[in-house]
């Protein structure tokens, strides 16, 4: 896609094609076949769009550009902070050489000495297929190898019960995974602030710990 150059602001285009109103269009104009749904590329220069003027255009996409530069700032922050965590972790409680290790006992234990789990709910795809509802925490929501994703919730308009309902500070962990490569299985998330009521899925499990969560947490996410 090539803008004329005189019309339309190429980076304006960029953040429109993420627009609510732009997937409407190609809700209605995606063409569904056996196997896959298409775009007609014939069609495609005949797709409607509203466009603000140039100027305006520019303006628009100056300043979403610059909360993508912060965003990209603090995603690389955000990994540094995790590579560090991972490695004092390791260097602590793997390679045990936090301070006083020569003095603290460990312990053989089973998972189940020291947490409890609930599993999540099973849905179909009417409840599922709405906008209603509360939020569905599911797998997409867990990072490959672990951390949280706001972007992959869906909405469930079903019957759920309390064991179910996450907030701020839950531990859930993904049991289920359909990729090739099962980066999602046993990957932990801590729940962020969550705005509105919050169930999880049959994926995944929360996990409430009798012992130091923010410990167990780092364990199953930098242990190894």
């Amino acid at each position: 896609v090539r803008p004329m150059q005189n019309a339309l602001d190429s980076r304006f285009l960029f953040y429109h094609f993420f627009s609510t109103e732009w997937r409407k269009v190609i809700a209605e104009k995606t063409i569904s076949g056996a196997t896959v749904d298409r775009i007609s590329i014939e069609d495609f220069p005949n797709f409607p769009i509203l466009l603000p003027p140039l100027t305006t255009q520019r303006a628009i996409a100056e300043k979403l550009g610059r909360h993508d530069a912060l965003i990209e700032n603090n995603t690389r922050r955000i990994a540094i902070l995790e590579r560090m965590a991972e490695q004092l972790y390791k260097e602590w409680f793997v390679r045990r050489r936090f301070p006083g290790h020569d003095a603290a006992p460990s312990a053989a234990l089973s998972l189940g000495d020291i947490i409890k789990i609930s599993r999540g709910l099973s849905y179909t795809t009417s409840e599922i297929d709405t906008d209603a509802g509360v939020q569905l925490i599911n797998l997409k929501n867990i990072q490959p190898y672990g951390g949280f994703r706001y972007d992959g919730s869906k909405r469930f308009d079903g019957r759920y019960k309390p064991d179910q309902v996450v907030v701020r500070g839950d531990l859930v962990m993904g049991v289920t995974d359909m990729t090739q490569d099962r980066r999602a299985v046993g990957s932990v998330a801590l729940m962020p602030p969550l705005k509105e009521t919050s169930v999880i899925s049959a994926d995944l499990i929360k996990i409430e710990p009798k012992i130091d969560k923010l410990f167990l947490y780092a364990m199953f996410r930098y242990g190894g």
